[in-house]
């Protein structure tokens, strides 16, 4: 009797659980098609109106800070903390989780150029801008690769830590993308709505990964690592 209620109480976690990732990712799509439906006729005001405040703001120093933050991201900065993330959770036979991150590393690339190529929306233009970027905006894949790399992040450590810092880690991941959306905005090469897209993009991306692999099963595991937590006073 015990094993059959402790069957079925699993069995109700993992339906909830598959239940929840879908919803992440539907709901992530259709925030993605809400913005493109608002934008899809011309740049909304509180996009230009934030956009043109920060290209005021051209002093030397505040664009070399903002130029130098994007070098190192964007699609590379994904598969660094992807082959960082896999050799952690092979060490740990995480398998599942393991196979949600090599997904993300081989379809990072391909889902930026492809949404770009759907949406076909212009970069903001200038007569006098401060940095050259290629491509269409919409949406983001600075913020897209960002939102990766942070989700990828606390995928893998999640079950290896605990209390305060599980809050830390989120206060980072989440600075992390504020910071690179901003930095994009600072340079005058994406619209707000862009940095948004890309940000949910990510998410339903993501979330399609962990349900095509099983990953979502392993989130919590801890595999053969022993946790990490702040000593309790």
């Amino acid at each position: 009797m015990t094993t059959l209620l402790e069957a079925t109480g699993m069995r109700s976690s993992v339906v909830l659980t598959w239940r929840r990732l879908v919803g992440v990712m539907l709901l992530s799509v259709a925030c993605v098609l809400l913005i493109w439906s608002v934008v899809q006729s011309g740049p909304p005001a509180l996009d230009t109106a934030v956009i043109e405040a920060l290209h005021q703001l051209d002093a030397s120093w505040w664009v070399w800070f903002w130029h130098k933050l994007s070098v190192p991201t964007g699609v590379v900065a994904v598969y660094g903390v992807v082959i960082a993330g896999v050799l952690v959770l092979s060490r740990q036979h995480r398998w599942r989780l393991a196979a949600s991150l090599v997904f993300l590393g081989l379809t990072a690339m391909h889902i930026q150029i492809y949404t770009k190529r759907f949406f076909a929306r212009d970069r903001p233009r200038w007569d006098d801008p401060v940095e050259q970027a290629h491509g269409f905006s919409f949406p983001s894949g600075h913020a897209l690769s960002a939102t990766l790399v942070a989700l990828i992040v606390v995928l893998v450590c999640w079950a290896m830590v605990r209390g305060r810092l599980r809050r830390i880690l989120l206060g980072c991941a989440a600075g992390y993308v504020v910071l690179i959306g901003f930095d994009r905005l600072a340079l005058g090469v994406h619209y707000p709505s862009d940095i948004l897209a890309g940000f949910f993009t990510a998410v339903a991306w993501c979330a399609l990964s962990l349900l095509l692999t099983g990953g979502w099963r392993e989130i919590g595991s801890r595999g053969s690592k022993a946790k990490l937590a702040l000593p309790k006073r």
